[in-house]
């Protein structure tokens, strides 16, 4: 293993595996708030910055990473 996060299931976010951290890619969020970790949404179906509250579903996360 490389330790690069990799989509197990489109309806899923892993957040619990060895390796993986996910962070708000916000660039206007990261200069005023530093690195924030995303957290679950009320209903689990997305995750969401605690400090811009911009929200990130899966396929935000199929585009951000890369599966070559």
């Amino acid at each position: 293993s490389d330790n690069k996060p990799v989509i197990l299931d489109f309806a899923y976010i892993y957040t619990k595996l060895p390796g993986i951290q996910l962070a708000c890619v916000n660039k206007q969020c990261r200069e005023k708030h530093g690195i924030q970790m995303l957290r679950y949404t009320d209903n689990y179906n997305a995750m969401q910055c605690p400090a811009c509250n911009r929200v990130y579903g899966p396929a935000s996360f199929q585009r951000m990473i890369s599966l070559t």
